[in-house]
């Protein structure tokens, strides 16, 4: 069915590039400064998402939205299964063409699972895992099944022109299911010691299935609440345009001629630094140091977290972890910070760790504000993710901090298999910009 849907799609959005590229082919894009040149280029306006209709993008008020829904919403109320249609074709699926995206995410689980290379899977992360970052993991996982992928079949036989977007959509599909078999392997393997996962059940929606994968529920109310929290970390970090360093580096490999198993551990060799995605566990470990601590813990007052992040800024010039971003923002704020703050009050609302990161965040944001001149010192949301993984009993204690990460890529699959999906379509574009030598720099005109 959503073959089917983007089938009907694909001679428009050829069209669509087509008629830009006529229309105009000649004209100036972007013009880009020196100091955008030299600090990572902010703000220059280079890349374009060739999703059709461009459906994703930030709202002045309710900062992101995907196909017309805020995130807000989506965080809240929908599934995996219904942002995966969405990110796709730009617009809300209705409850069938959900319905179709769950039955395809699950046939790829019972083919992971009850195929020939499952094992092969399972015997690495059960050596490896523990020495292995989780995001580095699944991607090492991930690599093992590549080679028969429909893409890489392909390439291996010589038959480059006979590669489809049929057989990239196929393949990235595939990857979606297999990571809710993998993602939560990596942390048995990790964490829990785990032998086997013979009771894993494929018969379910993506977050259940998940969820029974990790294997750690106590009883079926812990299981639907923790199935909840998975559906919506899977729509926090999903997507946010195509110059994050994640996705941008996903599409330069897919530029190439990589196979979307290749695609992904692109992304996650962006995803992994600690001002990306790296963030998350970064911010999770500091607020378990925070309640540690015996200076703060628990009850520690407004003030005196005040004076630690003015301290961290001043004295020390630290990082607040999980203040601000570049992007997604809005007069609202952080509005997947702001739904993730809703479910916990919802869930855990006398919980006193999390008001100690309410505090925390409030506080923080002050000391930003007043001595940083940041345009946007907004909480965001990487540190509330993994407190709302912890208290559901997922992130249990310090040392699985780093799983924030492993969320992380998961969610972030599916907006990178989007993008490098609808950039794919049509004539393949390698990504290689020239660079300029700091003498041809000092010959260019003054902006």
């Amino acid at each position: 069915m959503l073959l089917t849907r983007i089938e009907e799609m694909v001679p428009g959005a050829v069209d669509a590039q087509r008629r830009l590229l006529a229309d105009h082919g000649k004209k100036v894009a972007a013009t880009v400064t020196v100091e955008q040149v030299l600090g990572g280029l902010a703000g220059a306006k280079v890349l374009k998402s060739f999703i059709p209709g461009s459906p994703h993008f930030v709202d002045p008020e309710e900062s992101l939205h995907v196909g017309g829904v805020g995130i807000f919403d989506i965080c809240r109320t929908h599934t995996f299964e219904w942002l995966i249609w969405n990110l796709y074709t730009g617009t809300p699926p209705t409850a069938e063409q959900e319905e179709w995206v769950r039955g395809r995410l699950e046939q790829a689980r019972k083919n992971l699972m009850t195929g020939p290379f499952y094992s092969r899977v399972s015997d690495f992360l059960l050596a490896n895992a523990r020495f292995l970052d989780p995001m580095k993991a699944i991607d090492g996982a991930l690599a093992l099944l590549a080679e028969d992928s429909r893409m890489a079949r392909k390439v291996a036989t010589g038959d480059i022109r006979e590669i489809t977007w049929q057989d990239r959509l196929e393949d990235q599909l595939d990857i979606l299911g297999f990571l809710s078999v993998i993602t939560p392997l990596v942390y048995r393997a990790k964490y829990g010691g785990a032998q086997s996962m013979d009771e894993f059940r494929t018969d379910l929606r993506f977050a259940q299935a998940f969820v029974s994968g990790l294997g750690i529920a106590d009883g079926d109310e812990q299981s639907v609440q923790m199935a909840r929290v998975v559906d919506q970390l899977m729509a926090t970090m999903c997507y946010h345009g195509p110059g994050n360093v994640s996705t941008f580096d996903a599409i330069v490999a897919s530029s190439g001629g990589a196979n979307p198993f290749e695609v992904f551990g692109a992304m996650v060799g962006g995803l992994r630094g600690f001002n990306h995605g790296g963030a998350a566990e970064q911010g999770v470990r500091f607020l378990f140091s925070l309640r540690d601590d015996e200076r703060y813990g628990v009850e520690a007052s407004l003030e005196a977290l005040e004076q630690l992040a003015a301290l961290r800024i001043l004295d020390h010039k630290l990082p607040i972890w999980c203040v601000g971003h570049r992007v997604i923002r809005g007069k609202k704020g952080d509005q997947r910070a702001n739904a993730t703050i809703a479910t916990l009050r919802e869930m855990f609302p006398d919980d006193a760790f999390f008001a100690l990161a309410l505090r925390w965040y409030e506080g923080a944001k002050k000391m930003v504000d007043q001595h940083t001149g940041s345009k946007f010192p907004d909480v965001n949301v990487d540190g509330y993710t993994g407190l709302l993984a912890h208290l559901c009993g997922i992130i249990a204690e310090p040392r699985m901090a780093p799983y924030a990460g492993a969320f992380f890529a998961t969610s972030r699959a599916s907006g990178v298999f989007a993008e490098t999906f609808w950039q794919a379509v049509g004539p393949l574009r390698l990504l290689r910009p020239s660079a300029h030598t700091e003498q041809s720099i000092e010959l260019l005109p003054a902006a």
